[in-house]
C-alpha cells in the first residue's frame, strides 16, 4: 500500500507547491495538448495503471473474458458485446493471450496487459487534460487521487477508459465545444455504453434555441438508443436490476458526489464560470443528488453507483475552485488547500483500512516488478 500514500504526497506536494491559480482557464483556447510536466505525469499514471498485475477487483474476470474472446471472431465479439471500440481492442489483446498447443490454450497475460494498458492510456489521458484546464491543476488531481485514480483507474478497466472520454467531453463543453462534447461522449459509449447518461446534458450547454436542438436531441437519442443500445441495456437491467445487485460502499461514494453538488448548489454565483458553464454543472449537481436519492428506492445499488462514476469529476471540478470561492479570489488561500488536502487524504486511508474490496488491491503489483523479481508494494 505504499505506493498509494507515495502517489497521493508526490502529487499533494505539487498541490502544495502551485496553490496560486493559473490564469482564467475558461478564457483561454480550448486544447488538447500537455504540458512537459504534466504529460511526464501521464506517462507515470499509464505505467502505474496500466501495468498493474493482479491488481483490483476484477483481474480474474477480465482474463477469462479475454480467453473467451480469443474463440471468437471479431463480428461476434461486437455482436455479442455490443461496445464496439472496446471489443476491437479487446480482439486484438485476445489474439496473443492464448498460446496454442495441441489446440489448448495456454494462458500468456501479455493480452490483459496490453488491454490495460490502451485503457489506461485513455483514462489518463481525459484525466490530464480536465484537470489541466482547472485553475488548480494539482490540487484537482490530488483530489481524484484516493477514489479517481486508484480506485476507478485500476478496478474499473472499462468505464474508466469511457470516463476519460467524459472527462474531455467536460472540458470542451466548459469551453463552448457543444458539438465536441457529444462526440467525446459518443465516443466513450464504444467502450461503456452507459456513458450516453452525460449526453443528454448537452441542453445546458446550448445558447440559443435550445427547445428546438432539445427536440432534435431527444429524437436522435431515441433513435440512437432503439437501434443501437436497446439489447444491451436490455442487458443491464436484467444484470443489475433484476438481480437486486447490491454494490458495496456504494452510498458512501454517492455522499462523495453529493458534498460538491450541494456546495456547488448553494455558492454557485460565487464560481467564477460563464453561464453555460454554470448552467452545465449544475445540470450535473441535481444528477449527482437525484442519484443519492435514487439509492434508497433502486432494487440495485449497483446499478447507481455505477452511473454514478461518471459524475466523480464533479467532485475534482468544486473541490479543486473553493480556495478561490471561499478566500480571496486569485491568491494562495494556503488554509483552504491544506484541509481539502487533508481531506482527500482522510478518503485515501479511510479506503484502504475499512474498504471490504481494498485487499484486492493490496498489496500493489506491477508487471515492472515482476520482470525485476520484486514481490510488492
Amino acid at each position: 500500500m505504499i505506493i498509494y500514500f507515495l502517489l497521493f504526497f508526490v502529487v499533494a506536494i505539487l498541490a502544495i507547491g502551485n496553490m496560486r491559480p493559473t490564469e482564467d482557464v475558461l478564457g483561454k483556447n480550448f486544447s488538447l495538448l500537455l504540458s512537459p510536466s504534466s504529460f511526464l505525469f501521464f506517462i507515470c499514471l499509464v505505467v502505474f495503471i496500466g501495468l498493474r498485475h493482479e491488481t483490483g477487483g476484477d483481474w480474474g474476470n477480465y482474463l477469462y473474458q479475454l480467453q473467451k474472446a480469443s474463440l471468437m471472431e471479431l463480428n461476434q465479439l461486437i455482436t455479442f458485446g455490443q461496445d464496439p471500440l472496446y471489443q476491437v481492442i479487446k480482439s486484438y489483446a485476445a489474439s496473443f493471450t492464448c498460446e496454442y498447443n495441441n489446440s489448448e490454450c495456454a494462458f500468456n497475460e501479455g493480452g490483459l496487459q496490453f488491454l490495460n494498458t490502451v485503457c489506461a492510456i485513455f483514462f489518463c489521458y481525459g484525466l490530464m487534460v480536465f484537470c489541466m484546464h482547472q485553475p488548480r491543476p494539482w490540487l484537482a488531481l490530488c483530489v481524484a487521487v484516493p477514489y479517481l485514480i486508484i480506485v476507478v483507474g485500476i478496478g474499473y478497466t472499462r468505464q474508466a477508459a469511457a470516463l476519460g472520454f467524459i472527462m474531455l467531453a467536460l472540458t470542451a463543453i466548459s469551453h463552448g465545444r457543444l458539438f465536441q462534447y457529444c462526440i467525446w461522449i459518443l465516443v466513450g459509449a464504444t467502450i461503456h455504453k452507459t456513458a450516453l447518461i452525460m449526453l443528454p446534458f448537452m441542453i445546458f450547454g446550448i445558447k440559443k434555441n435550445k427547445t428546438l436542438i432539445l427536440i432534435a436531441g431527444t429524437t436522435f437519442g431515441l433513435l440512437l438508443y432503439y437501434f443501437f443500445f436497446i439489447e444491451a441495456i436490455a442487458l443491464l437491467t436484467q444484470n443489475y436490476l433484476g438481480t437486486e445487485y447490491d454494490s458495496a460502499g456504494a452510498l458512501i461514494r454517492l455522499v462523495m458526489n453529493a458534498i460538491p453538488a450541494i456546495i456547488f448548489l448553494s455558492f454557485r454565483n460565487s464560481f467564477a464560470l460563464n453561464r453555460a458553464a454554470k448552467d452545465f454543472w449544475t445540470g450535473v449537481s441535481i444528477l449527482a443528488l437525484a442519484l443519492l436519492s435514487l439509492y434508497f428506492i433502486s432494487p440495485s445499488s449497483t446499478a447507481v453507483d455505477r452511473m454514478g462514476l461518471y459524475l466523480i469529476p464533479l467532485q475534482l471540478f468544486v473541490l479543486s475552485r473553493l480556495p478561490d470561492v471561499f478566500g480571496t479570489y486569485g491568491a494562495r488561500n494556503p488554509i483552504i488547500n491544506y484541509l481539502i488536502i487533508m481531506y482527500s487524504l482522510l478518503i485515501l486511508i479511510t479506503w484502504i483500512f475499512f474498504s471490504t474490496n481494498a485487499a484486492n488491491w493490496i498489496p500493489y503489483k506491477s508487471f515492472i516488478w515482476v520482470w525485476l523479481g520484486i514481490t510488492h508494494a
